[in-house]
């Protein structure tokens, strides 16, 4: 069996390696960086590059699961996405999120997504491309504090092992 991986990029004059944009026409999910990934592993020997319309091909260095925290709170699990750093921007495909149970409707804009008949994400035009607005990634989350600053809070952060654990004191917590 042979797996073809399709899809196009359009010339940006700049795109920060942190958005992540929707494209129809992607057969899969492409990373231009391991930041927000959750696992990874090796790529098959079938999945080693990616082949564009243009006949270029992009190595693939891993493959994994990254997480997005939407501004709605809800956790993008994108699973099987490719790690391609010569790649110019990350992609999420509308066919492989229909296949976990998503549903997309474009108009006036902007393209929604739907898990279960509830909206998790809307995603406006931009540049006639879809640019997702998500917050942080899965292992980092933004805190306000009481003074309306936002921190981010990354998997080893101090507040957020202090709000995982019950929210213990200083005392408590120096004692792990």
């Amino acid at each position: 069996m042979t797996y073809v991986f399709v899809c196009s990029e359009v010339n940006l004059d700049y795109v920060s390696k942190g958005t992540w944009w929707v494209d129809s026409g992607a057969s899969t999910r492409i990373s231009v960086s391991m930041q927000g990934r959750m696992w990874s592993r090796k790529p098959t020997n079938i999945e080693r590059f990616i082949y564009v319309s243009d006949d270029n091909k992009f190595l693939v260095e891993s493959v994994g699961t990254f997480g997005l925290l939407l501004k709605t709170g809800v956790y993008l699990d994108l699973f099987e996405t490719f790690v391609a750093p010569s790649f110019r921007r990350n992609l999420i495909s509308i066919s492989c999120l229909n296949k976990y149970g998503y549903t997309c409707s474009f108009g006036n804009h902007k393209v929604c997504f739907s898990l279960n008949s509830n909206v998790v994400a809307t995603i406006s035009l931009i540049d006639n491309l879809y640019m997702l607005d998500n917050v942080a990634f899965n292992n980092e989350i933004l805190h306000s504090s009481a003074r309306g600053t936002k921190h981010k809070l990354t998997e080893n952060s101090a507040m957020l092992w202090h709000k995982r654990l019950g929210h213990i004191s200083n005392r408590e917590f120096k004692g792990l």
